[in-house]
């Protein structure tokens, strides 16, 4: 499945105009992002003055990633070692920290940003039709960063808002006002988590970006007696994991919060993303011009624009 990237966009004039909000209190900055052929998201970055590569969004990984081979070439020192959590494709191993003095994230200086050092070779494999220049790939930008400067992720405009303040976004009251439905977010051991049910059973589900698909583990649909058709295979996690066989169906009784995801196309597999169900991707958070406000720990969804 592909996604298109033109569509919806959330004016920032609607963000101003709103009486909650004050133009004085909005220090922003924002990049654009763009989808890779298979439907990642990336966006350009500039470290230490370089010349522009792209970085994957991914609020799946808990660290910002920094390819080997760029910091080498621009002889980063290790200042700490981190070691892979449990829910890890490589957990036990150990990475170096480094830190480049300025990273540029679009119009955005995020300045002295520590960025765990390991290769990105799945990454550098993508590919897009929608950028024309060099699309060489060096990094991924994680829910560390993200947490620091309350972004704000409009993956339907294709835009990232940054506050160094992190005072971004209107209340919640503004954003229902124009039609959103309001989901609560926490952290959880670095993780972007929302609460919801499947067929009334409670589950706690990911919120990645660096996932293409929403992907439920093949437990929770046999739980719930979802029918499903085989989908083919599918490397879970999506930037550096394994492959798995994957199906596909429809949810009859989905919720997010209280946001009601009744019909939403789900996939299966047997990966037990524990203590999660499963993980919610990128195609289901643009058919419902997700507004994934970090600093504000939301999650604000429109009814989907698609059948699924």
């Amino acid at each position: 499945m592909r996604i298109s990237a033109t569509g919806h966009f959330l004016a920032l004039g609607l963000l101003l105009a709103h009486p909650s909000v004050g133009k004085s209190d909005l220090e922003f900055r924002y990049t654009k992002i763009i989808f890779s052929s298979d439907d990642h998201l990336v966006t350009p970055v500039s470290v230490n003055h370089t010349p522009v590569t792209w970085w994957a969004v991914d609020t799946g990984a808990p660290r910002s990633i920094i390819d080997t081979e760029l910091a080498k070439r621009l002889e980063l020192q290790a200042v700490e070692q981190l070691k892979a959590s449990q829910y890890d494709a490589d957990k036990g191993s150990t990475f170096p920290i480094v830190e480049p003095d300025d990273l540029q994230i679009g119009m955005f200086h995020a300045g002295r940003v520590a960025c765990v050092e390991r290769s990105i070779k799945n990454i550098r494999s993508l590919r897009t039709t929608v950028w024309n220049g060099k699309f060489e790939k060096t990094g991924l930008i994680g829910l560390d960063l993200l947490a620091r400067y309350g972004a704000i992720i409009n993956i339907r405009a294709g835009k990232i808002f940054f506050s160094p303040t992190g005072n971004l976004g209107m209340s919640r009251q503004g954003y229902e006002q124009i039609g959103f439905t309001y989901v609560p977010l926490a952290f959880t051991g670095g993780r972007l988590v929302v609460n919801g049910t499947i067929s009334r059973e409670k589950c706690a589900f990911l919120i990645d970006t660096g996932a293409p698909f929403t992907v439920l583990d093949e437990s929770v649909r046999r739980q719930a007696n979802i029918p499903f058709n085989k989908a083919g295979t599918l490397m879970l996690p999506f930037i550096r994991g394994a492959v798995f066989r994957v199906n596909s169906g429809t949810a009859g009784d989905f919720k997010i919060g209280d946001y009601d995801a009744k019909g939403a196309t789900l996939c299966f597999a047997p990966f037990s993303p524990r203590p999660f169900a499963g993980i919610i991707g990128v195609d289901f958070l643009y058919y419902r011009s997700a507004l994934i406000d970090i600093g504000g720990r939301a999650l604000y969804l429109k009814p989907s624009t698609s059948g699924r």
